[in-house]
């Protein structure tokens, strides 16, 4: 039909589809909001008043308030507790790592009460833990598998054995990191990036000053999952090259830790560190046995030599049936996510395996792993890479279906909430108010408190045992043929003027000997010995003098500091000139 000139067009209405969200995808703060709601599930047990029963008792909350006390004193990274060992000190975080303890303290110097610093930093790192799991699973295998592996990951009875059973604050806090480890892997080998080199580096030493033994534990399945990812790339070189130097920089940053814990590990006494891998601790004890990981009795006891143990080893029913289901339909899914879901699958297994006798070759071959202690910490990494793998049978199902993705993220979630009832329980409370002096009363009347360690490994190698947790210590000097006076100071600087009526006056300090500590008379770097019982001894010459004894740094602080501090500057230059060049 023609169209005259004075007839008007017809018009054509064309349906413009509007944008929407398919049923398969999750927005990132759907994820957030679901994993902050179930990690407040996971925290009931620390609503109730006063701290909860654990084999550490009240340890993680006292460790806490001796930091705290150096901070708000001014030492910022505080290595020598002064509260420890009933006042004659203990160089707790020269050697123990202070992730938890130094997130608390410093939660608490901001004016949080002492125990909700340490209940909202677990309700923090149980999500930081799943939402990690989530992140790390998301461009393998889509929003809601994703979400679920770091459901299941979030529910791991071994996460509740952890903190609830054992106390392990420290080992609970690294759980929190070891995602973000393969996450910046993935991110190196995908491109090259400031930002990528940077969250790997971060990765690394975060799980070094949070838990030492977790880093050893998951080096070689980083370094597996490292080459996997990496060697099928086009630029597998360079992406192995990324990620050797993002771990060597993690390395550097974390330096002001493992640096002193290692040069200066003879002060303290090697045969009380012999006992921390012998005895009770030695790792061949404490296998666990294949029939363990299905056995869901919960206690809260120990463990011990043979199968009769009085806690929880199991790998949790719906990480094994997920895990289970993604590995029978592995062939459903497409070329990555399957290749993800098997790597995984796999470094479980092998995790697994190093749980049980059979793996005790590896021990016996590797030394350097029998300072584990219990093999079935690495329980922790299972459930890691399982609950990763289980993030597989929910991406098939939403390939058939795309609301089976939402569906079955929502049962699962169910599943795990219900069947973890029983273990998100605690044994009993410890009645005590949420007040700094309360708490300072209760720790100062159980000694153990005060000692930090299980077999005095940190106590220096020159103290009496036997007197450390019964002789008071504290910041009044004493000795022979000396007369102290004008005492000041703080805790770990003490000016005071000492006397003697001749040249063979001792003052004594009650503080334990370590290096670290300075001692000036006059204003002249004066030297120390440490007495028969390990505490801080000088001689005094003949007449009336003006003493500091103070806790300065040493050479291998010094170097941990300088190599932190250059590999920061250094990945904040990367960072800042990756910045300026985009556009």
């Amino acid at each position: 039909m023609a169209i005259g000139a004075d007839e008007p067009l017809p018009t054509i209405a064309i349906e413009v589809p509007t944008p929407g969200r398919r049923p398969e995808d999750c927005p990132v703060w759907v994820a957030v909001a679901v994993l902050a709601l179930l990690s407040a599930a996971c925290c009931t047990p620390l609503l109730d008043a006063g701290w909860f029963v654990s084999h550490e008792e009240l340890r993680p909350i006292a460790r806490a308030l001796a930091a705290y006390h150096e901070i708000a004193g001014g030492d910022l990274y505080p290595r020598w507790l002064s509260t420890g060992y009933l006042g004659k000190g203990v160089p707790l975080f020269n050697f123990y790592p202070p992730a938890f303890s130094l997130l608390v303290a410093y939660g608490h110097a901001l004016g949080v009460p002492l125990l909700l610093a340490g209940k909202l930093t677990i309700f923090l790192l149980f999500f930081a833990g799943g939402l990690g799991a989530t992140l790390w699973a998301r461009p393998h295998l889509g929003s809601f598998p994703a979400l679920v592996a770091g459901i299941l990951y979030l529910f791991a009875p071994y996460h509740f054995v952890d903190i609830y059973v054992r106390g392990a604050t420290a080992e609970f806090t690294s759980l929190a990191a070891l995602p973000y480890l393969f996450l910046a892997i993935d991110r190196s080998v995908d491109r090259l990036s400031a930002r990528a080199l940077a969250s790997l580096a971060l990765a690394s030493a975060a799980i070094v000053v949070s838990h030492f033994l977790s880093a050893l534990m998951i080096a070689p399945f980083a370094a597996v999952y490292a080459l996997a990812r990496a060697l099928p790339s086009g630029g597998r070189w360079m992406a192995l090259g990324r990620i050797v130097a993002g771990v060597a920089l993690g390395a550097a940053l974390s330096a002001f830790f493992w640096l002193p814990a290692l040069v200066e590990r003879n002060a303290l006494s090697s045969e009380r560190g012999e006992q921390v891998i012998g005895g009770y601790y030695t790792y061949f004890l404490h296998f666990v046995h294949p029939k363990q990981w299905l056995d869901r009795s919960w206690q809260f006891g120990n463990s011990v030599a043979g199968y009769a143990d009085g806690m929880s080893f199991q790998v949790g029913l719906p990480i094994l049936i997920s895990a289970a289901a993604s590995a029978l339909l592995v062939w459903r899914l497409p070329k990555p996510a399957r290749g993800f879901v098997l790597l995984t699958a796999l470094l479980g297994i092998a995790a697994l395996w190093l749980t049980s006798p059979s793996a005790r070759v590896w021990y016996a071959w590797l030394p350097p792993f029998q300072l584990i202690q219990f093999p079935w910490r690495y329980l922790g990494p299972v459930t890691l890479f399982l609950a990763a793998a289980g993030g597989g049978v929910v991406r098939v199902l939403a390939e058939w279906n795309s609301w089976l993705g939402p569906g079955s993220t929502i049962v699962l979630a169910a599943l795990a909430l219900g069947l973890s009832s029983e273990q998100r329980t605690v044994r009993g409370r410890i009645p005590v108010a949420d007040d700094r002096a309360a708490i300072e009363r209760v720790v100062a009347d159980a000694p153990w408190s005060t000692k930090f360690g299980n077999e005095d490994e940190f106590l220096p190698k020159h103290a009496d045992v036997e007197a450390a947790s019964r002789v008071p210590g504290g910041p009044y000097p004493g000795g022979v043929d000396v007369e102290i006076s004008n005492l000041r100071g703080t805790l770990k600087d003490l000016t005071f003027e000492v006397a003697s009526p001749a040249d063979r006056g001792i003052a004594v300090i009650p503080w334990y000997a370590f290096p670290g500590w300075e001692v000036s008379l006059d204003g002249r770097e004066w030297q120390f010995v440490p007495r028969p019982d390990g505490l801080l001894a000088f001689r005094v010459p003949q007449g009336r003098h003006l003493a500091r004894v103070h806790f300065a740094t040493t050479p291998p602080r010094v170097a941990g500091w300088l190599l932190a501090s250059a590999a920061l500057l250094t990945l904040g230059a990367l960072v800042f000139r990756e910045r300026r060049a985009e556009p």
